[in-house]
């Protein structure tokens, strides 16, 4: 009898800890302040009743020591749509978020396949019935989220792959070249449809191979190289 031994100690690869906040805000194109301020929570001063503090938006792996999992960097690229789209106040969708978490076996509402949007307003469906939580940013921020969801997949109703945005603005006609799997290269982008790490290819470019070269030796699309090269770009900007 063989047994077989999980690399994953048994738990979900997208459950793991895996990414740096610095890494994660890179990947999905956002301040690095503001996804810790998603992270940790944050305080701010209001005219009313003084010094307040938002909670967290996204929780980290238990024990994760700071890191976040891919289920997490899901749901930072789906708050990002809203932010990268129309700089809203996330406190409204907060309220919407620790109702969901509130509802056993939805600890991350946004990365679940069932966080819709609807009409002008931003719905959560839960249990059944439709809640609306947002009056603002109306039908520029329902596409930003809906084309944010297009590039996530799904397996048994929870993200499973996410294809990052390479382009300098989000619309429908952003590619999906590089793709961010946890079951691959341990959650590093790499050129979709092959577990070929983007960073590696940068590595290789920067050592003074061209894209002709790359693309041949790889045996990939140039279009895939120079993504991959984009993406790169946009990570140390």
């Amino acid at each position: 009898m063989t047994t077989r031994c999980s690399i994953y100690g048994g738990r979900e690869p997208r459950d793991l800890p895996a990414y740096t906040i610095p890494l994660a805000a890179r990947l999905v194109r956002i301040p690095t302040a503001t996804l810790r301020s998603w992270v940790l929570g944050r305080s701010y001063e209001t005219a009313s009743e003084g010094k307040k503090r938002a909670l967290p938006l996204i929780d980290p792996p238990t024990g994760g020591r700071g890191f976040l999992s891919f289920t997490n960097l899901v749901e930072a690229h789906v708050l990002a749509s809203m932010r990268r789209v129309h700089d809203v106040e996330l406190r409204k969708c907060r309220r919407a978020i620790h109702l969901m978490k509130n509802d056993p076996g939805v600890d991350h509402p946004l990365a679940r396949e069932t966080f819709r949007t609807d009409g002008v307003d931003l719905f959560v469906d839960k249990l059944g019935r439709l809640i609306n939580v947002s009056s603002n940013g109306q039908v520029a921020l329902r596409e930003a989220i809906e084309q944010s969801l297009t590039r996530v997949f799904y397996s048994d109703g929870v993200a499973c792959r996410l294809f990052p945005i390479t382009r300098g603005s989000q619309g429908p006609d952003q590619p999906k070249l590089i793709v961010i799997d946890p079951r691959l290269a341990f959650g590093r982008p790499v050129l979709t449809g092959t577990a070929i790490p983007v960073e590696e290819i940068a590595q290789r470019f920067q050592a003074g191979d061209s894209i002709e070269t790359l693309a041949r030796e790889f045996g990939v699309a140039t279009e895939l190289v120079s993504e991959a090269l984009r993406v790169k770009i946009l990570e140390a900007a």
